[in-house]
C-alpha cells in the first residue's frame, strides 16, 4: 500500500521498503540519505528525536546517517507501537514500522494532552524510611580476579520522596526527587535514566495520569534515593520518569538539562528547606543508568557534558541491553564506572566492575541466572557513590 503522509510518499526507497523486504538498516548499511532524513524528520514531529534536529549540532547523527542516536529513537517508536511484541524492536525501519510511521503522521488523532503550565507536587514531602535490601559496597572489589560473593545489607535511612507532575506545553512529565532530610545547600543533582517503558510493555495513553502499570517504573525513585542517601550523599537524585515518547528526546530535560535541573532544584528547596531565601544553582552533576537506559544517559551527557558541573558517571549492566551506546567506556573527565556481567574489551580495571551469576550465590536472595542479577544491578548505586 503506497505511503499516505507528505513527509514519506515519494522517495522510492521508503515506498519499495513499505511493500515489504529489505528493511531500512542502519549503519554500517549504506542507505538512500534522502529516505534517512525523512525518517529521523517523521520521528522529530512524533516527539522521539529532539526539537533541535536540523538546527544544531548537537543532535548525535548527521542529518541523513542511520547512526545509534537514529536507531534508539527508531526502538523507542517500535516499542509505543508495538507494545509487547519484541520481536518488532530491531532497529530497522521496514514494511510494519513504516506503516505505523505513516498512520501518525498521515492521521495523528485527537491530542488534546494536558493544558496549562504547572508543577503540582504529589506525594506528602515528610522524611520516612522504605528499608532496600542492597549490595553491601566492601564486598565489591574492582579486580575481577580477587571477587568474592556478594552479600546484600539493609538500607533504613529517612529520606523526602517527591513526585512532580508537571504539565508543560501541554504535555505532561512526572519527575522524582528524593533528598535527604537535612539537606541545605541545593547544588548538586544526580539524574538516573530508567530502561524503556516499551520493554515492559508499558502503553503512552496510561502515562499522562500514571494509570496502567506505570506505577512500575515510579519504583526506581525510592530505591536509587535510598542508596544515595545511605552513602552520605548532600545531593537531590532525580528520575524522569519518561514515556516511550519522550525516551530519546529527555522529556521534560530535553531542551536545556540545566536549567530544567535548577527549575526543579528549586522545587525541592521549597520541600525540604522552604525558609532558605536563596536560588539554588547546579555545581555538581552526576548521572547514572540501568540497562537500555544508557541510550539517554548518552544524549544526556552530549548535552551537559560542555557545562564543566559533570562529576561521575555510573552505567549499570547496559552490556546486557541492545542499546547502540552499551559499550559506552568513559564520560570525559567524569569519574566513570562500569558495572557489568562480563569483561569485553575496553573496559579499564579500577572503573569496571564484573559481577557474574557465581558471585551472587551469597546474597540475600540467592542470584542464579544472568537475568536476575540483571534486574538487580542497580543495587550497586550504594557502592558506586561510595567508593
Amino acid at each position: 500500500m503506497a505511503l499516505k503522509s507528505d513527509l514519506l510518499r515519494g522517495n522510492a526507497r521508503l515506498e519499495q521498503a513499505s511493500q515489504g523486504p529489505p528493511s531500512i538498516k542502519p549503519q554500517p548499511a549504506i542507505e538512500d540519505p534522502d529516505a534517512i532524513t525523512r525518517i529521523q524528520y517523521a520521528l522529530k514531529q512524533l516527539g522521539y528525536l529532539p526539537k533541535t534536529l536540523g538546527t544544531t549540532d548537537d543532535f548525535g547523527d548527521k542529518i541523513g546517517i542511520f547512526g545509534p542516536v537514529t536507531t534508539a529513537a527508531v526502538k523507542a517508536f517500535q516499542m509505543a507501537a508495538f507494545p509487547g511484541v519484541p520481536s518488532e524492536w530491531d532497529g530497522k525501519v521496514g514494511k510494519g514500522t513504516l506503516a505505523k510511521l505513516d498512520a501518525r503522521l498521515s492521521d495523528p488523532g485527537p491530542q488534546p494532552g494536558p493544558t496549562g503550565d504547572s508543577i503540582e507536587q504529589t506525594m506528602d514531602g515528610v522524611p520516612a524510611i522504605y528499608p532496600y535490601d542492597v549490595v553491601d559496597p566492601t564486598t565489591v572489589s574492582s579486580d575481577p580476579r580477587r571477587q568474592g560473593g556478594l552479600r546484600s545489607t539493609t538500607i533504613n535511612r529517612p529520606f523526602i520522596l517527591l513526585v512532580f507532575k508537571i504539565t508543560r506545553g501541554g504535555k505532561r512529565y512526572w519527575i522524582q526527587a528524593v533528598a535527604p532530610p537535612d539537606l541545605r545547600q541545593f547544588d548538586s543533582a544526580h539524574v538516573f535514566f530508567h530502561p524503556n517503558p516499551g520493554f515492559a510493555g508499558l502503553d503512552d495513553r496510561d502515562y499522562d495520569e500514571n494509570q496502567g502499570r506505570w506505577n512500575t517504573v515510579f519504583r526506581y525513585g525510592p530505591w536509587m534515593g535510598s542508596q544515595s542517601v545511605a552513602a552520605g550523599r548532600k545531593q537531590v537524585l532525580f528520575v524522569p520518569i519518561m514515556s516511550n515518547a519522550q525516551y530519546m528526546n529527555l522529556g521534560f530535560l530535553g531542551d536545556d538539562p540545566i536549567a530544567r535541573l535548577n527549575e526543579l532544584l528549586l522545587e525541592v528547596q521549597k520541600w525540604v528547606n522552604p525558609y532558605d531565601p536563596n536560588t539554588p544553582q547546579l555545581a555538581n552533576l552526576g548521572a547514572s543508568s540501568f540497562s537500555f537506559g544508557i541510550s539517554p544517559l548518552a544524549m544526556f551527557l552530549g548535552k551537559v557534558g560542555g557545562s564543566g558541573l559533570l562529576r561521575e558517571v555510573f552505567d549499570f549492566d547496559s552490556l546486557f541491553s541492545n542499546s547502540p551506546y552499551r559499550l559506552m567506556a568513559g564520560a570525559g573527565n567524569a569519574n566513570f564506572k562500569k558495572y557489568a556481567q562480563n569483561w569485553i574489551a575496553g573496559m579499564m580495571m579500577g572503573r569496571s566492575f564484573i559481577l557474574p551469576v557465581n558471585c551472587w550465590g551469597t546474597y540475600t536472595p540467592p542470584l542464579k541466572t544472568p537475568g536476575d542479577v540483571h534486574a538487580h544491578m542497580p543495587d550497586l548505586l550504594y557502592h558506586a557513590l561510595s567508593s
